[in-house]
């Protein structure tokens, strides 16, 4: 019989641990809903420290990766590249159809992520070397740029490369520099790209969740 997420077998007291864990070395979050779940990176992946991580505090840019290589780094991390249908449920908070068309909501709030209605000055600042270093923020920094899910700036900052099953390119999201609201909404996309292009483009990782486990609490008789 289970009772608040305990089960009784052979008069001990197991408890059922969430359903489905998104472990490894990069910050994941679990994405469920009409029977599905998986696992998706928190953060967008950035080059740290001579690998592409998912981690809260670091800035993407300036290593520049192509939807090819980002394919390849996900594959080798034991995951894939988020195909669009994943992406766009991670940030609009619902698996299948429907949700907010903003991680944060239905309606546009130019000031609630790394968009350049944000600061306007990025739009009028010429193309230097480290303009993608001033202007796109932190993993995490903006704490009202979060899905249901709990997936970070998937609006504005950096492009997300995204796998949509035609063997074509797709990239997400929008970027710092987007001027207007549709190309940060979750259901935009772009696919004019090649597959070796780079530029203002990230991606995040998609993995399956380790399945629940049971586990026996803690007692006096473990000393």
């Amino acid at each position: 019989m289970v009772v608040a997420g305990a089960l009784a077998v052979a008069g001990l007291a197991l408890h059922l641990r969430p359903a489905g864990v998104c472990s490894g070395d990069d910050v994941m979050v679990l994405v469920t809903g009409g029977g599905k779940s998986y696992c998706i990176d928190a953060y967008e992946e950035v080059y740290h420290e001579q690998r592409w991580v998912s981690r809260p505090g670091l800035r993407p840019g300036p290593a520049a990766v192509s939807w090819s290589e980002a394919r390849a780094i996900c594959k080798h991390k034991g995951g894939w590249l988020c195909t669009s249908d994943q992406w766009e449920d991670a940030c609009d908070g619902k698996v299948g159809p429907g949700g907010y068309t903003y991680p944060y909501g239905p309606g546009y709030q130019p000031r609630t992520c790394c968009t350049v209605s944000r600061d306007r000055a990025a739009s009028r600042t010429p193309n230097t070397e480290n303009r993608d270093l001033r202007y796109a923020t932190l993993g995490g920094a903006l704490p009202g740029c979060v899905s249901a899910f709990g997936a970070y700036d998937m609006s504005g900052n950096y492009w997300e490369w995204t796998d949509p099953g035609t063997g074509s390119t797709e990239k997400r999201g929008g970027a710092y520099y987007s001027g207007n609201p549709e190309a940060n909404a979750c259901s935009s996309s772009y696919t004019g790209h090649l597959p070796t292009h780079k530029g203002t483009i990230t991606f995040r990782c998609c993995a399956r969740p380790r399945p629940p486990q049971l586990h026996r609490p803690w007692t006096w008789y473990d000393w």
